[in-house]
Parts: structure tokens; sequence; C-alpha cells
């Protein structure tokens, strides 16, 4: 699992800079709107002196609230953004894993989706041709197709009419809303405290 822990710490250390330049970017542009909507209220000020200093307060304080709004709104887009690479990540980096660390994962990912019976196993062509011996003879009443199936990594197990597709973005996206949460965590949750 050492290969595992350096890659969420490089994806935790790439998202939090680019989380640390996307709220940047928020926070100047919600600076510049600030900045704008300012001197519009100072020109409005101008023009309309003899109006009241309670409309222009509610006036200013729309104004302010709006650019906090739009704050929020960007700094939610970023992080939304941050956690979705974060997770894009992920699914590359198992990609990626070396052959050992890979086909361990991958074992454990078969046996948790196994089910009575007898079962087929499609593995993409670059899997099949990487395989261990040790892999193939852990799979029990599980049978590898020889023919090569059309994704990128994971797995696909058949057991007559049903399919189970254990490819990694399929993975993800069964468990995306957990994913998002323990990604949110690890992210943001040291800044949420420092603040």
């Amino acid at each position: 699992m050492d290969g595992l822990t350096k890659i969420i710490e490089r994806i935790q250390a790439e998202s939090a800079q680019r989380c640390d330049q996307v709220i940047a970017q928020a926070e100047k542009q919600a600076r510049e709107i600030a900045e704008s909507t300012r001197a519009e209220l100072e020109q409005q000020h101008a023009v309309t002196e003899a109006d009241s200093d309670e409309a222009a307060k509610a006036v200013v304080v729309r104004a302010l609230a709006s650019v906090q709004q739009q704050k929020k709104q960007a700094i939610l887009q970023a992080k939304t953004q941050v956690i979705n690479d974060a997770i894009d990540q992920a699914e590359q980096s198992f990609l990626a894993l070396p052959d050992k660390d890979y086909f361990n994962a991958l074992s454990k990912l078969i046996k948790a989706n196994a089910q009575p019976g007898e079962g087929v196993l499609h593995l993409s062509e670059r899997d099949l041709r990487r395989a261990p011996g040790a892999f193939l003879s852990k799979l029990g009443d599980i049978k590898l197709c020889k023919d090569p199936a059309d994704i990128p990594g994971g797995f696909v197990l058949v057991y007559g009419n049903i399919e189970i597709n254990g490819t990694p973005a399929a993975l993800i996206a069964e468990k995306r809303e957990e994913l998002t949460e323990l990604v949110n965590r690890m992210l943001f949750e040291t800044e949420e405290n420092e603040k």
C-alpha cells in the first residue's frame, strides 16, 4: 500500500496547490467586483445626493451581499473542480500502478464482487498481456476469457446474464458520493480548521 499512500499524498499536494490557486483567483475576482460596485455606488451617490442615507445604505448592503454570494459561488465551484480532478487523478493513478500492486488490488476487487457459481473474467488487452500467473491461479471458480475486453483497466465479471462492471470508472461512479466527501475532508478540512 506504500504506492497508494504516495499517490494519495501526491494527489493531496497537487489538489491543495490547485485549490489555493483557484481560491486566490476567486478572491481576486471578488475584489474586482467589489471595487467596481463601490465605484458605481459612489457615482450613484454623487448623482442622487438628495436621496436619504437609508436608501444608500440599503444599496451598499445589497451590493456587498451580492459580492459575498459571488465569492462563495466561485469558491464552491473551485472546490468542486479540485475534487473532480482529484478523483480523476485517482483513477489514472490506479491504472498506472506497478503490476504487482495493480493485480493485488484487482484480485481483492474481484473477490469482493465474486458471486456463487462459475464466472468469466474479462480483462483489457494490456492486463491480459501482463497478468502474472499467481493472479490467475487465485481466481478459483472464475475462468479467464482469452479475448480482451474493450475497457481501459479493471475487469468485467460475467455470471450468465449478470455482468459486474469492475472498471475504475464504474467503481468510482458507484462510490462517487462517498469519494467526494472523503476527498473534500482530505483537501479542505484542515483549511476550515485554520480559519
